[in-house]
């Protein structure tokens, strides 16, 4: 009976799997039961795809590769997709698109299955189960639908993932596979950084701009508290002075979040020399033209002031009767939206202004006075992953975040201690070669 080469394999894909790869693909056949949490950008898809495409150059090997969705389903297939084109004769593979199948010269068939739909998921029974960002699939189906498809043939399985929170299931299965005794399973924890092909560069400026907190789930693979809050460290940043007067010569912020339905409108004023919030206003159920009214009156309380507000629903036509009355650069609007994205800089504005928000207050960078509603909203207010993976930051259901919002927009302006000590430091060294260069003695007249 002819065995797999898999140097061989390795070899005509051109694939070249980093040690951490390695150290799993060295191990992993002893084991019935894998469980894999690796931080983004790991690999975690190309083993997954390679270690199917084992499967699929077998001889009858029925192999499902099921994800909260279909589109986390195609990675693993895509990269099967991809090799079988580039590497291998007309032919050998069979790949159905619009069923998401492909099979192999053997007869053995990989099938890409969307965990959203469990009725679709019934009647089968499975050689290998590869199981993508599993933290994201429900428990019950996974008991309910996938694992029953395991038990005919005694099917293996790979759970890959990155951790969501200790509650979750896949934190169980990792413990599980931690355990000595348990002879059929095994566990690995990678974080991002095991891949040598990442930047080290690009992890520093995630680490710097990310909240510790999703920066140890997303890219140290750290199975986090189920629930906890996105700001860290709130009660330190209160000063007891706050709030205080207009200090002369200063320059503010107003960020305001208006009120939407059964919501407050906010408004938190920042003195941007200081970075201390020296005023909250909070208020409900006034009229458009009243409250338009308070903002117009608390901008002229500070002089030097700008105003940073959210342009979504009502806030739009705020916007333009404010730049009517007190000048189009007097306020800069803000388009709070949700859009998710790996790309730091295409993620949604919400989630970019937060986690700005939430760096400032870890970092000790914004002084808060000792309000109750600010300070209560800041540490309930939590994150959500989708089943998809995405982050989704708010309030717990039934509570508000009009303030963290309002907070949130003025913070957006503000500059971190670092960029204001380079730019000090850079007006001074334009000052020093400015007095450096300037005529010496008087100036002679003809």
């Amino acid at each position: 009976m002819k065995t797999l080469n898999t140097t061989k394999l390795k070899e005509r894909i051109k694939w070249s799997p980093h040690p951490a790869q390695q150290k799993v693909l060295a191990e992993m056949e002893k084991y019935r039961w894998v469980s894999l949490t690796c931080g983004r950008r790991w690999g975690k898809s190309q083993l997954a795809g390679y270690i199917i495409l084992k499967q699929l150059l077998l001889a009858d090997k029925n192999i499902w590769c099921a994800a909260p969705s279909y589109e986390l389903a195609k990675k693993s297939f895509t990269y099967i997709e991809e090799w079988a084109a580039k590497y291998f004769p007309a032919g050998t593979f069979k790949i159905n698109q619009s069923t998401l199948t492909i099979t192999g010269p053997f007869r053995s068939k990989l099938v890409a299955k969307s965990a959203d739909n469990p009725t679709s998921l019934l009647g089968e029974s499975l050689d290998y189960l590869v199981a993508e960002e599993s933290a994201r699939i429900k428990k019950e189906v996974y008991e309910s639908y996938l694992r029953p498809c395991l038990s005919d043939r005694m099917g293996k399985a790979l759970f890959i993932s990155t951790p969501v929170s200790r509650s979750n299931w896949l934190y169980d299965l990792y413990v599980r596979g931690q355990d000595p005794e348990n002879k059929e399973w095994i566990s690995w924890q990678f974080p991002t950084s095991s891949n040598p092909y990442i930047s080290k560069k690009d992890l520093e400026e995630a680490k710097a701009t990310l909240p510790a907190q999703i920066y140890q789930r997303e890219y140290e693979a750290v199975f986090t508290d189920d629930a906890y809050s996105v700001f860290r460290n709130v009660k330190e940043c209160i000063d007891a002075s706050l709030p205080r007067d207009y200090k002369h010569g200063h320059r503010h912020i107003i960020g305001i979040d208006l009120a939407k339905q059964r919501d407050y409108s906010v408004l938190v004023v920042i003195d941007r020399d200081t970075s201390e919030v020296i005023e909250v206003d909070r208020f409900s159920k006034l009229s458009y033209t009243i409250q338009k009214e308070r903002i117009v009156n608390t901008y002229k309380k500070y002089p030097n002031c700008k105003i940073i507000c959210d342009s979504l629903n009502v806030g739009g036509v705020m916007i333009d009767e404010l730049r009517l009355m007190l000048g189009q650069h007097a306020v800069q609007p803000f388009a709070a939206v949700g859009t998710i994205s790996a790309d730091v800089k295409a993620k949604g504005s919400k989630n970019r202004m937060i986690e700005k928000l939430a760096q400032f207050i870890e970092s000790g960078e914004i002084r808060l006075p000792d309000n109750k509603v600010l300070i209560n909203e800041l540490e309930s207010f939590g994150m959500e992953i989708t089943e998809k993976g995405n982050v989704r930051y708010s309030a717990p259901s039934g509570c508000h975040d009009d303030a963290v919002m309002a907070l949130g927009l003025g913070v957006w302006l503000l500059e971190s201690q670092d960029r204001k000590k380079r730019v000090q430091k850079r007006k001074q060294k334009t000052y020093e070669i400015r007095r450096q260069n300037r005529p010496r003695g008087g100036m002679i007249y003809r």
